[in-house]
Parts: structure tokens; sequence; C-alpha cells
């Protein structure tokens, strides 16, 4: 074998070790499945000042969660007792409405340090 194979067949070799691993971890059985919104991981706490207190000049950010599936359990965000908060809140129902959300559809807040709040939504307003 002449150097330059010897060097695509390392190459390939060197990629494949890399690259099946992952796609192999990514994958998800459909015999095992998984609540959608489990991902979510550690929420801390919100208050309703804190939501109250964002104003057009402070960044909100609307992400959807789920989008193509129901969620297991729509309580298991921090957001429950956030959501009249939202509502009272021009800012932030402006922007979910800009993305076709109202604030019964929020899951998570998370404050984002001073200037921003991201609003995690799932559509369960119907």
């Amino acid at each position: 074998m002449n150097k330059l194979a010897l060097a695509a067949l390392a190459a390939a070799t060197l990629t494949s070790a890399f690259i099946l691993p992952a796609v192999g971890q990514s994958t998800i059985s459909p015999l095992e499945p998984r609540p959608c919104g489990n991902d979510m991981g550690y929420l801390p706490h919100v208050s309703p000042a804190e939501v109250t207190g964002i104003d057009r000049r402070q960044g909100v950010w609307v992400v959807e969660v789920c989008p193509h599936t129901d969620m297991m359990n729509t309580e298991d965000g921090n957001a429950w007792h956030l959501r009249g908060a939202i509502r009272n809140n021009p800012v932030l129902v402006r922007e979910l409405h800009r993305w076709g959300y109202f604030p019964i559809d929020v899951f998570a807040v998370q404050m984002m340090g001073q200037n921003a709040i991201s609003l995690y939504v799932h559509r369960m307003s119907n």
C-alpha cells in the first residue's frame, strides 16, 4: 500500500471509531418510551416578583418544549405558580402571542441573570 492509501485507511478507521459510538448513543429505542420534558433538569425557584419585574428593556426568550408529543405531566415544571404573574405582565404576554402561545402554555421559567428570562412553552391551550 502506498502512503496515501494507508493515510486514508487510518483516517477512515479513526473517524468511524469516534462517529459510530456517538450515533449509537443518540438513538432511542421505540420499546423504551421516554416522557417528553424530563430533560429539563433542575429548575431554580423563580418568584412572581421576578416575573412581574421583567420589562421591555430585558430579553425574553420563548423556547418550545416537546412540540410533537404530549407531555406526561404539565405540573412538573416550575411555572404552575407563575402563570398569573406571566398573564399580568404585558411584555411577556406580547412575546408569547408573537410566537402563538398563551400564559397557560408556559411550562417552566428560568431567569437568565438580571437581563433576560426564558419561558419554556408547550402547547397546552387549544
